[in-house]
């Protein structure tokens, strides 16, 4: 098992792949992006509640490359289980309406069950 740091530097190493990665191909398909702003959006483990742990992900993500200019930005705001919400909401073909409720359970190897409710206003 790895030490904490080294397993931070590992995280940190992937993030910054997948960040070249992403970019390379946006920019293949969608050159003028190269001029655009980009806001790049990150999930947290709906049991993640200490702020410092969220805050130390976030300095990774910034290391990785996600900030490397002024017209890059991270978001970490939704859990993954308003994520999976939010998905659901946007690729469903049901059209929701004022007042509906989605709740979300997802549940994952750690045999945790993530809950998140998302309202239409």
């Amino acid at each position: 098992m790895p030490e904490s740091r080294e397993a931070r530097l590992w995280f940190r190493d992937y993030l910054k792949c997948l960040y070249e990665h992403i970019t390379k191909h946006i920019q293949e398909i969608w050159p003028a992006s190269v001029q655009s702003r980009w806001e790049f959006q990150f999930s947290t483990p709906t049991t993640w509640k200490d702020p410092s742990m969220i805050a130390s992900i976030r300095s990774l993500i910034s290391e990785a490359g996600f900030e490397a200019s002024p017209d890059r930005k991270i978001v970490i705001g939704a859990t993954e289980a308003e994520a999976a919400g939010i998905y659901v909401s946007l690729s469903s073909e049901r059209n929701f309406q004022k007042d509906d409720v989605i709740l979300v359970c997802k549940s994952d190897n750690s045999r945790a069950l993530d809950q998140g409710l998302i309202g239409y206003r």
